[in-house]
């Protein structure tokens, strides 16, 4: 048996870990020995997990997948990379694939976690991708992933405990899951949530890409509150930002500045940048949002769906324009605070709030927007000197 102990370990040294073999044992042994000296490495194969491969509390180690810089588009049917490391789940449904309890974890090469067989529904499907939750006696957070695509989970990543689990559990200490690292963060599939937010506080989540092409009901499912930067991306989603009422575990502040986003011409017609079902406090910052041949409105539909104690700001924003309905929505009537809206250098229509009668006022800040002159074909446009409110 191979020395699972050493500073780089194979999944492969014992032997009979081929293609398509379940590598749970072995990956779990090795996981159960990792330092910060430690790198454990997945060739570019497909294996099979069927049970959760739970890091211990430790600081530091290394899972590197086989595929980095590897083509984007060299995938299978399912949507799975053939060059890559991949682990697709056959257990129970209802547990995580990876849980991580640890520290300064790196998770590295290229890596696609897989919830289901192909051809199986989403009755079938793993339940989250990787768990992240505090361990006892050690602080959570603090780990980088490079190049790591998620498909067909019910929620492709998690930070911290669902409220009933952690009562259930009775786990303590989970306010905060701080400094996760996201170099090219990709989805694949179908998923309830791709990012749900558990914590009190999940500060510092920087994504350094976001590419989500899975179909998801939400991108980020925000039940605390957090810190959240974007640093370029392209979604396909529905409600990219939902500050859902489901099991909230606090209402903290939430800071999330999104730049260089493009929206798909390929997604869903209703997406929406923000949906707020709790009136919670939250900065929210948009800069460079573009969405494809000029907005989703026909169908419609509202891109901000506000409440009273939301900061929204866009910068440097496009495709906006209205159809026939504004695409910002202010909504006050679950609480008496007054939301802040700035825009900034953006190219929209001047009827772009909406409001409930009698109920919903807003502080508004326009800087340098602009509108299509109407009745021009040729691109002129015109600057915006005041906004239109749109009541319904």
């Amino acid at each position: 048996m191979a020395d699972v102990t050493q500073s780089f370990y194979n999944i492969e040294s014992d032997g009979g870990m081929q293609q398509g073999a379940d590598i749970t044992d072995v990956l779990q042994n090795a996981v159960n020995f990792i330092t910060n000296k430690t790198t454990i490495y997945i060739p570019g194969k497909w294996y099979s997990i069927r049970d959760t491969i739970t890091f211990p509390n430790v600081i530091g180690g290394t899972v590197y997948g086989a595929g980095f810089g590897v083509a984007a588009n060299a995938v299978t049917g399912d949507g799975s990379n053939r060059n890559t490391a991949r682990l697709i789940w056959i257990g129970d449904k209802n547990k995580p694939m990876f849980k991580l309890t640890g520290t300064n974890l790196t998770f590295d090469g290229g890596l696609t976690l897989i919830g289901k067989h192909q051809g199986q529904t989403a009755a079938n499907r793993c339940s989250i991708g990787i768990l992240v939750t505090k361990g006892v006696g050690i602080g959570t957070g603090k780990t980088t992933f490079n190049n790591i695509m998620f498909r067909d989970f019910d929620v492709m990543f998690q930070c911290g405990l669902d409220w009933t689990d952690r009562q259930t559990a009775q786990q303590s200490g989970e306010s905060n899951n701080d400094n996760l690292v996201f170099n090219f963060f990709a989805t694949e599939g179908a998923c309830n949530s791709v990012y749900r937010m558990n914590n009190l506080q999940s500060m510092k989540h920087n994504f350094n890409f976001l590419h989500c092409k899975a179909s998801a009901s939400k991108i980020f499912d925000i039940r605390g509150g957090g810190l959240v930067y974007v640093k370029g991306g392209l979604s396909f989603g529905t409600n990219f930002l939902h500050f859902s009422s489901d099991n909230i575990v606090g209402s903290n502040s939430a800071i999330y500045n999104i730049c260089n986003m493009k929206v798909d011409s390929q997604g869903e017609s209703n997406f929406k940048a923000v949906v707020m079902d709790r009136n919670t406090p939250a900065k929210v910052i948009f800069d460079k949002l573009f969405t494809a041949y000029g907005g989703y409105y026909a169908n419609n539909k509202t891109m901000f769906d506000l409440m009273g104690r939301c900061a929204l700001t866009l910068r440097d924003c496009e495709g906006m324009q209205r159809q026939t309905i504004s695409p910002i929505y202010v909504n006050t009537n679950k609480g008496d605070h007054i939301p802040n809206i700035l825009l900034d250098r953006c190219f929209m229509d001047d009827d772009m709030i909406r409001i409930t009668p009698g109920q919903s006022k807003y502080y508004l800040s326009v800087k340098y927007c602009y509108k299509t002159i109407p009745g021009d074909t040729g691109g002129a446009h015109e600057p915006i000197d005041d906004f239109k409110e749109v009541e319904i």
